[in-house]
């Protein structure tokens, strides 16, 4: 099989619920805590109406993922913190969450933040079209969550010149290139995916589509799922010749119960 050598890495995380009742932040942790702007959540969420026509049906809604072992041993809180309010969010038991908009909120230092030290998740945005078995996808919904997801600035993009003029001029166009590799998070350790589309049906490889395979070993620090590496899958969003209707089916180390 062709192995690939050179792979751009763009590790994101994004977050967002409903909001509830305005409250008095609390005092400043000591150690800093796992967050992301709210501003760039916010920016998330336009770049979703910006490009619907990719996924016209689907919602979306935000997840944590655990970043590191023992981070999912303890169910975290969440909240919209800005300047002296705090408005807490509903977290849901598979990390999920809703963001509102609340302009009331979007000061210049307006954060989710959770409860839990820095570096603790993956912050990552879902969209997702209702009416598919629970182990298919449609790839149309995936390039949205990217868009959604660079844009909002919640994956973790590894330092250089070339990314960071990426995420500073087009955060959305990474999406479109070949040589990205923008990491999905599937709902359970993977054993393998097919695309199917029509008559047409594409397996994925495993070296060069699953596993984070490919990804040079000093990198992964830098990056916000080793611990996840059984789940991360890479698709063709960049490549046309797959609507957006193609399914993208899953096939679970363990059987769905």
């Amino acid at each position: 099989m062709r192995k690939i050598n050179s792979l751009h890495f763009i590790a994101v995380a994004a977050c967002l619920m409903a909001g509830g009742s305005v409250m008095a932040a609390d005092s400043p942790a000591a150690a800093p805590l796992d967050q992301r702007s709210y501003a760039g959540v916010l920016k998330g969420i336009e770049a979703f109406a910006a490009h619907r026509a990719l996924a016209p049906n689907a919602s979306l809604s935000f997840q944590l993922y655990p970043r590191r072992q023992g981070a999912g041993a303890v169910r975290p809180t969440l909240a919209i913190v800005s300047g002296g309010a705090r408005a807490p969010l509903t977290l849901e038991a598979d990390g999920s969450f809703k963001v509102p908009v609340r302009p009331d909120l979007n000061g210049p230092d307006a954060v989710l933040q959770s409860n839990q030290p820095e570096g603790s998740f993956a912050w990552r945005p879902v969209v997702r079209t209702p009416g598919l078995p629970a182990h298919v996808r449609r790839l149309g919904d995936l390039r949205l969550q990217c868009r959604v997801d660079l844009n909002a600035g919640l994956m973790v993009v590894p330092p250089s010149r070339a990314n960071q003029a990426l995420m500073a001029s087009n955060p959305g166009r990474a999406c479109e290139m070949s040589q990205a590799f923008y990491p999905i998070f599937a709902d359970r350790p993977v054993f393998e995916v097919t695309l199917v589309s029509g008559s047409r049906r594409r397996v994925l490889l495993t070296q060069e589509s699953l596993y984070g395979m490919g990804a040079p070993a000093s990198r992964l620090p830098l990056l916000d799922w080793p611990h996840l590496r059984d789940r991360v899958v890479r698709l063709p969003l960049h490549d046309s010749a797959w609507p957006d209707d193609t399914q993208v089916v899953f096939e679970y180390l363990e059987p769905l119960p």
